[in-house]
């Protein structure tokens, strides 16, 4: 009997294993933002009608929304077993930027959704990259020193080559990575034992057509 329940046990473990990376709660490309009921180009009039959050106490002094995981209606840190927050600065809030009449880098347009930055900890650098990479592959770049760390995930549509990922800033001409979907990681560790990172979601310049499809995705094939 015990033999038998300890193979049901085994069996339960590997088909948990083997779900794909969407029952994690994600949506698991680049260029789809990551909370469902959110997407990338979004006025920021709209999200915040979606939502249905008060403007006058959830924005900063930027403008940009300052929202707990239950007003967005997504917890990012939960699916991926990490903490939302814990770190010196950041006590779990979910920050969320729009372009203005100053923006280089994100999509034309003013008061267009052009990034997502929260902190997550964690026991070490290294479990929160194998949960990332669980969902977008491997990335393209990590930076470890003693102190901290720096990744990158990025994406690539149809339309261009694969880029040699020993050069991936180098696509085409000039810096065309800054056009397209990245996640940073900025990872640090803390005092107490563990890591605490940074995480930022970032449109990039390009405006995205419905449907686009990817070629190249991290270290995804």
């Amino acid at each position: 009997m015990m033999k038998i329940l300890r193979v049901l046990s085994i069996a339960v473990v590997c088909m948990v294993m083997a779900l794909p990376v969407n029952s994690v709660g994600y949506q698991t490309s680049l260029f789809l933002f990551p909370a469902a009921s959110i997407s990338w180009g979004m006025e920021k009039a709209e999200m915040i009608e979606r939502l249905g959050i008060d403007e006058r106490k959830s924005s900063g002094a930027d403008g940009t929304l300052i929202l707990t995981s239950e007003q967005l209606g997504w917890n990012p840190a939960e699916h991926l077993g990490l903490k939302l927050g814990q770190s010196r600065v950041d006590l779990g809030s979910i920050f969320i930027s729009f372009t203005d009449e100053d923006n280089v880098y994100g999509p034309e347009g003013l008061d267009i959704l052009r990034e997502m930055t929260f902190s997550v900890s964690a026991p070490d650098t290294q479990t929160v990259i194998h949960r990332f990479s669980r969902l977008y592959g491997a990335p393209i770049e990590v930076d470890i020193n003693e102190t901290r760390t720096w990744v990158v995930w990025e994406c690539y549509p149809e339309e261009l080559s694969e880029p040699d990922p020993r050069y991936p800033w180098n696509l085409g001409t000039g810096s065309d990575s800054i056009l397209y979907p990245h996640i940073y990681l900025r990872c640090e560790n803390n005092a107490r034992g563990g890591v605490f990172c940074e995480v930022t979601y970032w449109t990039g310049i390009g405006n995205y057509p419905e449907g686009t499809q990817i070629v190249w995705c991290g270290g995804q094939e």
